[in-house]
């Protein structure tokens, strides 16, 4: 059921271009961003390039928590697998009288 909204969503962004691209066909003056500049610029154009780098940039700054969330997730995995590993190793450990016996088994 998911898959076929995210189909609807996209094909309804898809058309939604479409029909501002059909019905603004004018141009745009000159457009300076600082490092280019670009005269006589389609409007459709200028209103895609606009949509793409807001969203582009909103992306950026909502993905920020979550690549924050996996990296603290990762370390406490690793401190979890530690902990594992130390626990195994203590339950290989004899038992407080197994301990002071060994020895004298050994020694006879």
């Amino acid at each position: 059921m998911k898959f076929w909204i995210r189909i609807a969503g996209v094909l309804g962004i898809v058309g939604a271009l479409i029909f501002l691209g059909s019905r603004n066909t004018g141009s745009v003056g000159a457009i300076d961003l600082g490092i280019a500049s670009f005269a006589e610029v389609p409007l459709w154009q200028a209103l895609l390039g606009s949509a793409l780098s807001g969203a582009a940039l909103a992306a950026l700054v909502f993905s920020w928590p979550v690549v924050r969330l996996k990296l603290a997730a990762r370390r406490r995995q690793k401190r979890i697998a530690e902990l594992e590993q130390e626990l195994h190793g203590l339950r290989t450990l004899p038992l407080g009288d197994e301990a002071e016996a060994a020895p004298l088994d050994a020694e006879s």
